[in-house]
């Protein structure tokens, strides 16, 4: 509960709702600030001849407010929707995730790392061996397609892809589908 006292500006605290409508000539504010209680603008009456009035948060109403131990008041919506600090704070939710779920994506991208250092290792030390025995193994056929220096690194990617492919029962897919089902059951 916001109980600060607002006030009137003393140049228009004492007119009548006709006078004010008619004394009033301009009312410039500053754009939304994201800073609490914040609020920076001038009015400008067409019977003043002095300085224009300041108007500063003592002036503002924040949206919700009640007014109490007045009338009547008259005032001017100068921010509204989006442009309100309230629309301006405003952020789509985050994502509401168990930890269960932290730790099992943490878990498989610690698994997914492991299994690309080894297909590579695996991999570069098969390409070795490929590249010293083409010869006595020519029943593999890893002479086939290397006549470009592109089929060259195809060749040479094949088998950590191979690899790769051989390793990726380490991460099951039903580990997500069986959680899913787990926490469906438990609610």
């Amino acid at each position: 509960a916001d109980l600060k006292l607002r006030r009137a500006l003393p140049q228009t605290g004492s007119l009548s709702v006709h006078d004010l409508h008619a004394a009033c000539a301009q009312l410039s504010i500053e754009v939304p600030l994201l800073a609490a209680h914040q609020l920076k603008g001038m009015l400008r009456t067409r019977n003043e001849r002095g300085a224009p009035a300041a108007l500063s948060e003592q002036q503002a109403l924040l949206q919700g407010a009640q007014l109490r131990n007045a009338e009547w008041a008259v005032g001017v919506c100068v921010y509204s929707g989006n442009e309100t600090r309230l629309g301006r704070s405003r952020r789509p939710p985050g994502a509401k995730r168990s930890e269960v779920d932290g730790t099992i994506d943490r878990i498989s991208a610690g698994v997914f790392v492991c299994q690309a250092v080894l297909a590579g290792a695996l991999g570069w030390q098969g390409n070795a061996w490929a590249a010293e025995n083409q010869e006595e193994a020519w029943y593999l056929r890893f002479d086939i397609g290397q006549s470009s220096r592109l089929d060259s690194l195809y060749h040479r990617a094949v088998i950590p892809l191979r690899f790769l492919l051989l390793m990726s029962t380490m991460i099951p897919l039903s580990i997500q589908v069986t959680m899913d089902t787990c926490k469906w059951l438990y609610s």
